[in-house]
């Protein structure tokens, strides 16, 4: 009687050749993509709270311009205070009333020849 065939012994791979075939997937969160666009006036991290009523902030960091160039840029005649927090490099700026505050934040400001800026509104006016 013939003898049955041997099926061939199975080769034990070492970790480093099982380590050569696996790929590392992206963690789901790696993956996502994001097509939610922000506001330019929508506050950052830097933007902190306040407790004035009718307040914006401008960041000194999104322009090029001077400060003297910013506050030239501002509607002087609608700002009754300034707050400089130079730690952040934000200026608060508050307005008058609420339709001095609408109109200043629903404008770019534009220094000529320096990069525009825009007015950041606090982050207690945003959900």
């Amino acid at each position: 009687m013939a003898s049955m065939a041997k099926k061939p012994p199975k080769k034990v791979l070492s970790y480093a050749e099982i380590t050569k075939k696996t790929v590392e997937k992206k963690s789901f969160f790696e993956s996502a993509v994001c097509n939610i666009a922000l506001p330019a006036n929508a506050p950052h991290k830097r933007i902190p709270n306040t407790n004035e009523k009718f307040s914006f902030f401008v960041d000194l960091s999104s322009t090029n311009a001077t400060e003297e160039e910013v506050a030239n840029a501002l509607p002087t005649k609608d700002i009754i205070g300034v707050n400089v927090r130079s730690d952040l490099r934000v200026v608060e700026c508050i307005c008058k009333d609420e339709e001095a505050f609408e109109e200043a934040i629903a404008r770019t400001y534009d220094v000529k020849g320096k990069k525009s800026f825009v007015a950041i509104i606090p982050r207690h006016k945003v959900n």
